[in-house]
């Protein structure tokens, strides 16, 4: 299973610019704004802000606001199997959770000033926006299909102000990171059998497997405690038993077992201590 990485932002924030970098890095790209293109040339719209508009909110209202995450699922799956993935424009937060419970993924969110913003989709070749229109794309995007949870909710942001090596370098800090935590946090085999020899403990490859199975059922249910809403707000346990007490007895000095009698059971007794063999250097 490949890496898959979301790209989230507002309209005109950059996020194209992260997906053609991350595609000319090997990646395959699923855009999410293609589904609303789709379909309206299925019937027969012009490509236009209001269509787009009207398109959105129709699929989310008929078929739930993590549509364009179940359209698009099974092509997601197909692509991740041999390859790293971009999701390029993921929406809104129902799409979000729902890709976060299929996938291990990391998402990027790429924000920048809105008068910069703004300036941008007037000026760009394909489907340039005027300020109403951008306006109203924002506002429709906040209130309608839930778009601020995963910019919010992001694990790395680009402040997309600057040039297009201020960019490409933050990104490549971002890439760095993913795949340092990618490395640390992916048990496999050879880590397996690392570990077993430090531990003089030989190995069969099917006990190797077995080990591997473990630590992916205990890998998932630390993804599932960590998706629990609210998680960050519960105060970590001390003990099973939130009302367990300890019982002690009083500090009462007694006599105690005489050490000629504790040493009767050793097979080697010198100097009165236990006398072991030596098992290091």
């Amino acid at each position: 299973m490949g890496k898959i990485i979301a790209i989230v932002g507002m309209c005109g924030s950059g996020k194209s610019v992260a997906s053609d970098y991350l595609l000319a890095l090997g990646y395959k790209r699923v855009y999410f704004g293609g589904v609303t293109i789709d379909k309206l040339k299925e019937s027969g719209l012009e490509v236009t802000p209001d269509n787009e508009k009207m398109m959105r909110e129709k699929l989310r209202s008929e078929l739930g606001m993590g549509v364009y995450a179940k359209v698009l699922l099974p092509k997601i799956k197909e692509l991740a199997l041999d390859n790293d993935v971009v999701l390029d424009g993921l929406y809104s937060w129902d799409e979000l959770v729902i890709l976060n419970s299929e996938f291990k993924m990391t998402t990027i969110a790429v924000v920048a000033d809105k008068k910069l913003r703004y300036d941008r989709l007037s000026k760009r070749i394909v489907r340039p926006f005027n300020n109403e229109d951008a306006i109203k794309r924002d506002v429709s995007e906040i209130e309608n299909i839930a778009k601020a949870g995963p910019i919010a909710y992001a694990d790395y942001y680009i402040f997309n102000n600057g040039t297009i090596v201020d960019f490409h370098k933050r990104l490549d800090e971002i890439m760095k990171n993913i795949k340092e935590w990618v490395l640390l946090s992916k048990f496999t085999k050879e880590m397996v059998d690392s570990y077993a020899d430090k531990l003089l403990i030989g190995l069969t490859s099917e006990e190797n497997n077995m080990v591997l199975k473990e630590f992916d059922v205990i890998e998932k249910s630390m993804e599932k405690i960590a998706n629990i809403p609210n998680i960050e707000k519960v105060e970590p346990m001390t003990h099973a038993l939130d009302d367990f007490t300890f019982v002690l007895r009083e500090d009462v000095v007694e006599d105690s077992v005489p050490v000629s009698e504790l040493l009767q059971n050793c097979d080697s007794v010198e100097d009165g201590l236990v006398s072991v063999p030596k098992v290091v250097g």
